[in-house]
């Protein structure tokens, strides 16, 4: 944990606001396939350049920006509270620097304190979240920005319930399960992701491993049940619930869905032959997909999916190992400084 304590009797310009702030930045270095390293560096340099107090926590393993979060909001973050002008005290304030990974992790330490915001400076591959959130995807653009705002907003994320494990998970981005979620795992895996990431074409590798397992990809039952209605699908195919339009880097997969609201969406897309594949994706790149007869959108504000085979799953980009999903999803609100 490195900590730098540096203050001026003057405000500096870029910081607009009644309340200094002390940054508390969980940072994953290995985010974007290491363009972590270098974003933090960035980072720190705009801090001390501009005297802004911080402290680094750096994320080393899986499930560790959740630990670090946890520890954080028991004993050093607070909830928001507007100024009154009288609290002369440096507002502690969790940043994440990494992916959605990163992200997901935060959100799951803060499971229990929805009232503590959080910031965030976007550092992997995909950055869908950045996107919803209308956070800039330029690392020290999201910094600038957190620095010049003066209160948090409120917005929803997913949660997902699994009956049989009885597991539970807070999810900025999206639930996958089938082709989504293999595509996640294919890429995870793939030596193309590291080399494009630091291209800065992050969004290619989840469209070539697509590729490869668009014709692959087999067909699953799914029960569908919105809190008004029963949909049984026997040919299930792509099966996303998300707050936000967005997956894989920047594809609307959802258009309609927004953060601002407490409704989730989710699309179930059915398998179909390799012609009407490649329509389908036209109409995907397009944004007409949703009047495909073999897309089908439900939004409500829970949802139950079921699964009688083992699929993949993702959330957040997160892999889950093949499962038979019995998931209740419903919505929780967070408060993100930006």
């Amino acid at each position: 944990m490195t900590s730098f304590l540096l203050f001026s009797n003057n405000i500096d310009h870029e910081r607009n606001i009644m309340q200094s702030l002390h940054l508390h930045i969980i940072a994953n270095e290995n985010a974007g396939s290491g363009n972590g390293t270098q974003i933090l560096l960035d980072v720190k340099k705009h801090l001390i350049t501009h005297q802004i107090p911080f402290t680094i926590h750096l994320s080393e393993y899986a499930g560790h920006a959740i630990t670090l979060t946890e520890t954080l909001a028991k004993t050093t973050l607070r909830t928001w509270q507007e100024n009154d002008g009288t609290n002369h005290e440096s507002y502690p304030l969790l940043v994440a620097l990494g992916g959605d990974g990163t992200v997901f992790e935060i959100q799951n330490g803060l499971a229990n304190y929805p009232t503590i915001p959080f910031a965030y400076i976007p550092s992997g591959s995909g950055n869908d979240f950045a996107r919803s959130a209308n956070i800039s995807r330029e690392p020290i653009e999201a910094l600038k920005q957190l620095l010049n705002a003066t209160s948090p907003s409120s917005f929803y994320s997913l949660k997902y319930d699994e009956q049989t494990t009885k597991e539970s998970f807070i999810i900025s981005n999206n639930l996958g399960i089938g082709l989504d979620a293999s595509v996640v795992a294919k890429t995870n895996e793939s030596k193309n992701k590291t080399t494009l990431n630091k291209l800065k074409l992050g969004s290619l590798a989840y469209l070539f491993s697509m590729i490869g397992l668009l014709f692959k990809q087999k067909g699953f039952k799914l029960t569908v049940n919105d809190g008004q209605t029963t949909k049984q699908f026997n040919n299930a195919y792509l099966v996303t619930n998300s707050k936000h339009p967005y997956f894989g880097g920047g594809v609307k997969i959802l258009p309609n869905a927004s953060i601002e609201e407490p409704e989730l969406e989710l699309i179930v897309v059915e398998k179909i032959s390799y012609l009407k594949i490649a329509r389908l994706l036209a109409k995907l790149a397009k944004g007409t997909h949703t009047s495909s007869p073999y897309v089908t959108i439900f939004r409500s504000k829970t949802m139950h999916l079921m699964t009688k085979s083992r699929q993949y799953g993702q959330m957040n980009g997160e892999v889950i190992e093949p499962r038979a999903f019995n998931a209740i999803l419903s919505t929780v609100e967070h408060l993100i400084w930006k």
